[in-house]
């Protein structure tokens, strides 16, 4: 979603991919939002190639393998991962430098449906940003709430990390507190 979204407000786009399916892949992203619904152009790549940011979208379970697509890990700029959970960050940290990854979290329901298909549900898309990127991202995010988005920087970064963990618990319904 963030990529196609960035594409969509005029920025390059590169989707990276497992090398096995970059033949399959569409070179185009779709978006059906509450925010709209479009179609964009984006390079697609098995290597992540330079970079003013890296986001990283995957599922925390496959991050060892993603950054296996990181080959020129100088050639990025700044690093901002939207994983679940938490510990991700030090690792990031550990391997590319404090200085460069900017810790993020999203919310909202998005899913994708087929290879370059991507469905957003909700209302609503949720993003805060360690304000240590202010200055890396402060375009881009306004660029996001143009879209719909609702952006903040987060001073605090365990405040940012940790609200990310307890905001699902308000959907829950009463069966799932019981449970």
């Amino acid at each position: 979603m963030i990529g196609a979204c960035l594409a969509n407000a005029g920025d390059a786009v590169t989707l990276v991919v497992r090398r096995e399916t970059l033949g399959q892949y569409p070179k185009q992203l779709s978006l059906e939002s509450t925010f709209g619904k479009f179609t964009v152009n984006v390079d697609v790549a098995a290597e992540v190639p330079a970079a003013d940011v890296l986001w990283i979208t995957v599922k925390a379970t496959q991050l060892d393998s993603a950054l296996a697509a990181l080959k020129n890990a100088d050639g990025v700029r700044a690093i901002v991962p939207l994983l679940n959970g938490i510990d991700h960050v030090a690792l990031l940290r550990d391997k590319y430098g404090a200085s460069r990854v900017i810790p993020a979290t999203i919310a909202g329901e998005m899913e994708r449906v087929s290879p370059g298909h991507i469905v957003h549900r909700t209302p609503f898309a949720r993003l805060n940003v360690l304000s240590a990127g202010r200055a890396m991202l402060a375009v881009t995010l306004d660029q996001l709430e143009q879209i719909g988005f609702t952006c903040r920087f987060i001073e605090d970064e365990p405040t940012l990390m940790w609200g990310k963990l307890v905001f699902p618990r308000a959907f829950c319904t009463e069966h799932d507190r019981r449970s």
